[in-house]
């Protein structure tokens, strides 16, 4: 029982701080100082172990494990762990970029296994994770990805190379046969054998296509045909091949582009699915039918079609909510606790990758599950790109770019952690209801004794002042057994009344009380012994005790 009450506590107060640092693709996961950690120790499985002054640990990846309470520093020897006092263990400065500021002047131990760097640095122990991606154009804020372009928000790059104008994008890229359609507030129109043609209002940077400016370009697509779309703050556009205006397929009052989910084209129908604001809307190409087809309770920022055969099923984005639409039988899922999500692709039929201002989502729909990856770093609206095997994810401080393979290897260690987490929280709890019972079990024991205490004291008239009276009248010849007869009680009862102080223990303090009181009267031993009971030979000690202490002082 002691036993789990020690680990219930340990669980209270070994909660460890979480932070991420976001230097040299290394994410620091733990860092434990409530205690002083000593050194590693590892066998030849490489167990890594650590010693510290609340006693030996064992370290599973993250977590420590309890192996006993000797504290120190640990060793190994005849394959068994063992603990000293001191320890030879040289320190290095290794690590001392990733360590905090103030610990980069001490000396530190430490041990690399698989992708994690354990450390101790003066007495704290740091739990380092090395990231399974890579940092891309750091310092750079990314918005948008096509196969051969980066945009971001100080420059545009095509096939690796910037380009001199324009400087910046807030929309999308659209890259079709080596030429860069970039929607910039203006339009920009890029091709390596042909340079660069801007399509801008100079007063406004606005789009203006004919002399009619048509508001700040976020997207464009090419059809089948060779015209195209284009949606900007105004609205939504047809084009021809060389960019006059066809035709106004939707106009917004509100600055607000909307925002293109699918492009559908076959030999019979072409379709075009977008949404603005809170509504979701189909538009025939060929028949210029507008029709709206959902309204949600909050805007919709992102979204796809899934590909289902002819069913059409949508996956929509907004905000803090993913929703599953199926308009064949209007059937409709939501999926929430996400925060500022606002780009989605597909990863497979019934998952979805989403980016966030707090991390990257990935959602099963067909479990309703909803899983966080790459958590506390900020990805930017757009920027989010898949390609045979290859995803781009651009931040404000750059672009990860990994392959689905690692992607999904990242994802399954991610439930895995869920579920251990999930047990441990189990373990948790269970070992708090035990340890809740066991001390109400020994708190109520302490009222129960109290209560009889104060039972016993209430049924009878002997109170502790009567047997020290009874002690002193009687100093040369009192024992337990004669207070017990003359007062009628019995053991326990004569303990519970004298409590704290035992009856023995009371009988010789008194006597001693009264020896050092006739020894300073300078009365015969003789006398003093009838007095008090006790023997010449040990008031002889008592005395020469007193002698040696008056010297002393």
């Amino acid at each position: 029982m002691r036993n789990i009450i020690i680990y219930s506590l340990s669980i209270i107060f070994l909660l460890p701080a979480s932070l991420y640092l976001k230097a040299n693709d290394t994410i620091l996961r733990k860092a434990i100082g409530n205690q002083y950690f000593y050194n590693f120790a590892n066998n030849n499985n490489f167990d890594i172990y650590v010693g510290s002054t609340s006693g030996m640990y064992e370290i599973e990846e993250t977590s420590l494990k309890k192996l006993n309470d000797k504290a120190g520093y640990i060793f190994y020897e005849n394959n068994s762990l063992k603990t000293e006092v001191y320890s030879n263990t040289e320190g290095h400065f290794k690590f001392k970029n990733l360590l905090p500021k103030s610990y980069s002047v001490y000396p530190q131990q430490s041990v690399v296994k698989n992708n994690l760097i354990y450390i101790i640095c003066n007495g704290t122990l740091f739990i380092y994770e090395v990231s399974d991606y890579t940092m891309y154009m750091k310092g750079k804020s990314i918005r948008c990805f096509t196969k051969n372009s980066i945009g971001t928000y100080d420059g545009i790059y095509c096939f690796g190379k910037r380009l001199a104008d324009p400087e910046y994008t807030t929309g999308y890229i659209r890259e079709y046969d080596s030429t860069f359609y970039i929607c910039f507030d203006g339009l920009a129109i890029y091709n390596p054998k042909k340079g660069i043609k801007l399509i801008t209002r100079p007063t406004t940077l606005e789009t203006i296509l004919g002399g009619i400016p048509i508001g700040f370009a976020r997207d464009i697509i090419r059809l089948n045909d060779g015209n195209f779309i284009i949606f900007t703050t105004k609205g939504v556009y047809s084009l021809d091949d060389s960019l006059k205006i066809l035709k106004t397929i939707f106009k917004t009052n509100d600055k607000e582009a909307p925002v293109i989910i699918d492009l559908f084209e076959n030999p019979y129908t072409r379709n075009l699915t977008f949404s603005h604001n809170k509504t979701l809307y189909r538009y025939g190409i060929d028949s210029e039918e507008l029709m709206e087809i959902l309204v949600l309770k909050k805007p919709i920022v992102a979204g796809y079609k899934q590909s289902r055969n002819a069913v059409s099923e949508y996956i929509l984005i907004s905000d803090n909510t993913i929703t599953y639409y199926n308009h064949g039988n209007n059937k409709l899922k939501q999926l929430s606790n996400m925060y500022q999500a606002h780009s989605a692709i597909p990863l497979g039929l019934d998952s979805v990758l989403i980016s966030s201002q707090n991390g990257i989502y990935i959602a099963l729909l067909n479990t309703e599950q909803l899983y966080s990856l790459y958590k506390g770093i900020e990805f930017n609206k757009r920027a989010l790109w898949k390609g045979n095997n290859l995803i781009k994810m651009g931040t404000t401080t750059g672009y990860i770019s990994t392959s689905k393979h690692q992607l999904l290897k990242r994802f399954s260690a991610k439930i895995k952690s869920r579920e251990e987490q999930k047990q441990s929280r189990l373990e948790f709890w269970f070992v708090i209801i035990i340890a809740t019972l066991l001390l109400a079990y020994i708190f109520y024991f302490q009222i129960i004794k109290r209560r009889r205490k104060y039972i016993l004291i209430k049924n009878t008239s002997v109170v502790r002042k009567d047997i020290e009276d009874y002690i002193q009248s009687n100093l040369n010849q009192v024992t337990i057994s004669s207070l017990k007869e003359h007062f009628k009680l019995n053991n326990r009862s004569l303990y519970e009344i004298l409590s704290p102080h035992k009856p023995g223990n009371l009988i010789t303090s008194k006597r001693k009380e009264k020896a050092n009181q006739l020894i300073d009267k300078n009365f015969s031993l003789e006398t003093i012994s009838k007095s008090t009971g006790f023997s010449i030979s040990y008031l002889k000690k008592i005395i020469s005790k007193k002698n040696k202490t008056k010297n002393n002082s």
